[in-house]
């Protein structure tokens, strides 16, 4: 994988060894992004980098963006900002490496045993992972692929593998609403509150990253869901309308 890296928009070589060391330094405050091709979604990640920016109080840097605007194919962007112990966020870092598309696959799904975190920065694409950490670990002991964050009330709003969507009675696959930045592939998609009777009702949940990449639940805590059979053909040719 190649990186390309900047520093209060200079482009700076910055091995990967070194970065890693240096993202500490950010205390969890920073966005990340993963990005498809195209010049419409990286506008749309963009906008959800300047979101966290905004909201904790940081200089936000456009040179990497509009650097990456040249390029081509699939990116993470992981950016942070340097800490001072009396001025706060000082310089944003920004790192940009290459990533690559992974199949569509069908795994089992659970909904996950803590509540949505509600917080200033919930839903925003924060560099944080500690809860997706938690969650991979609860998921890799009860043997499940994919988990369902739930807020208090039981509704869905995220997926540890992407935007959660579900196929309603009628054949239309709808999106999580009120959940995390989503990605670019699902934006077209309508919105709707997947509540605990639309949950227990849908024959068919996946969740689409934001690259685009489908995980297909051919079921959900223990109840099998007939519309896996199908596969991800129908969900596929939803994105492709909304394209």
């Amino acid at each position: 994988m190649s990186a390309r890296t900047w520093h209060d928009g200079t482009p700076t070589d910055l091995s990967g060894a070194a970065w890693n060391r240096l993202v500490p330094d950010f205390l969890g405050v920073g966005f990340r992004l993963r990005i498809a091709a195209g010049a419409e979604a990286l506008a749309h990640a963009e906008a959800g980098a300047r979101r966290v920016a905004q909201v904790v109080g940081a200089r936000f840097d456009p040179v990497p963006w509009a650097d990456l605007a040249a390029g081509s194919g699939p990116v993470e962007v992981v950016g942070g900002w340097e800490r001072h112990l009396v001025h706060g966020l000082g310089a944003p870092w920004t790192r940009a490496t290459t990533v690559s598309l992974q199949p569509d696959r069908a795994t089992a799904a659970r909904t996950l045993p803590w509540p949505w975190p509600e917080s200033p920065t919930a839903g925003l694409p924060t560099i944080s992972r500690l809860a997706d950490t938690q969650a991979e670990r609860e998921l890799d002991r009860s043997g499940h692929g994919l988990g369902l964050w739930l807020d208090g009330s039981g509704v869905v709003r995220a997926g540890t593998a992407g935007t959660p969507v579900v196929r309603l009675s009628d054949g239309t696959w709808v999106r999580a609403a009120g959940g995390p930045w989503p990605g670019w592939p699902v934006l077209a998609l309508p919105a709707a509150v997947i509540s605990p009777d639309v949950l227990a009702a849908t024959t068919a949940l996946a969740a689409v990253s934001d690259l685009g990449e489908v995980v297909l639940a051919r079921s959900l805590d223990g109840r099998t869901l007939a519309g896996s059979a199908l596969g991800p053909g129908s969900l596929r040719a939803a994105l492709r309308r909304a394209d």
